[in-house]
This record gives structure tokens, sequence and C-alpha cells, in this order.
């Protein structure tokens, strides 16, 4: 892979945040050799991940050595660093990379955005941006999976068990109902007696006058 060279502009590439460069640099170089980064990427993403890593870490460290305000990298230099970045943000995307290699891919996102800012290319800053955005829907996802979990198994133990305040909305449903039930039924009652009672007095008149006609005669 080229070399970046010095060139001009004020600028110092140091960690931005989280973890020191020996400490990123002990972890990238730690799981680049395990046996867990190929359970998520084929050895050809791997190797070219490897090198991208490995280049942009004797960048940096180079940088922090040498009391050099900027470093200009040549365009092929640029390209396989953006080609192991698409490397990484395909196996985010479609790999289950697990917790460790959530870490890794946070690794490399701070070596190379500390890297980026010597070689200072717009390119590899959105490819950057892409992976962050990445990493952070990852963990807000996991977050709302968690949640999730929680109510059902809140959900799960009121099935289970139900609390004496429903206990006693229960019964006062229960009771409401029987009371509206006997309503109902005293009301029907009523309502077929007052039937009852109107079918019956026209025929009782009828035969009162039936009685009086025969008496006038």
């Amino acid at each position: 892979m080229p070399t970046c060279r010095p060139s001009r502009a004020p600028s110092k590439a140091t960690p931005e945040r989280g973890k020191s460069f020996q400490e990123v640099k002990q972890a990238l170089l730690s799981y680049l050799g395990s046996s867990r980064i190929r359970e998520w990427l084929d050895e050809g993403g791997r190797q070219r991940l490897e090198r991208a890593v490995r280049f942009a870490l004797n960048q940096v460290e180079q940088w922090l050595l040498q009391d050099v305000p900027y470093w200009s990298c040549p365009d092929e230099a640029k390209r396989q660093i953006l080609e192991a970045l698409d490397v990484l943000i395909e196996a985010v995307i479609k790999r289950e990379i697990g917790d460790s290699g959530f870490a890794f891919a946070s690794d490399v996102l701070q070596l190379i955005f500390n890297f980026n800012k010597r070689a200072n290319s717009r390119k590899i800053a959105d490819k950057l941006d892409t992976l962050q955005r990445l990493l952070s829907c990852r963990e807000s996802l996991l977050a709302a999976i968690e949640v999730l979990r929680a109510l059902i198994k809140r959900a799960e133990a009121l099935v289970h068990f139900s609390p004496p305040a429903f206990e006693l909305s229960r019964h006062y449903l229960q009771t409401l109902e029987e009371h509206i039930k006997e309503h109902k039924k005293t009301h029907r009652e009523r309502t077929e007696a007052i039937a009852k009672s109107l079918q019956q007095e026209p025929t009782s008149g009828h035969k009162e006058e039936g009685a009086e006609g025969k008496g006038g005669k």
C-alpha cells in the first residue's frame, strides 16, 4: 500500500475519544488474528480489512511520533481504505457480527476517523458517517429489543397472575352485569303486564255496553 507523505495544513491526529491509540491498536490486531472475525467475514474480506487497518495504524503511529502538521495520501491508499470500509459496512448490514464484532467495528471507526483527519478524504468521511449510523442503529435496536423482552415478561406474568385490583374490577363488573340483567327482567315483566291489561280493557267495555242495551229495551 502506498505511503502518505508530509504536506501542509495544521492538524494533529490523536484518538478522538474513548480508548487510547495503543488500546485501539492492541484490540484491533488481537481481533484480526482471532477466529471470531472468520465467523462473519470471508478470508478475502478479512485480508482487505486487515491490510487497511495495519496501514492506518502505521500511519497514525508515525503522525503521533513525528511533529509533522499534515500528511497527504495518494489516491491508491485512500481507495484501499474505502474498499475496507465497504467490506465492514456490508458485514454490519448483512451478517450477525455479535458484540465482539460490534466492538471491533467501533475501533475501526475510531482509527480511520483519526487517520482521515490527516488524509482529509471526503469519500472516507462519508463512509465513516454511514458506518457510524449503522452502529448507532444497532445500539438502538438492541435497546428496543430489551424493552420488548421486558414487556413480554410482564405480559406473561399478568396472564398467570391477576392482581387484587383486577379481581375487584372483575367482581364489580359481574355485579353490575347481574344488576342490569335483573333490571331487564323486571322491566320485561312490567311491560308484559301492561300489555295484557291493555288487551283486556276493550273486551270488558264491549260486554258492559251490551248489558246496558238489553236493559234499556
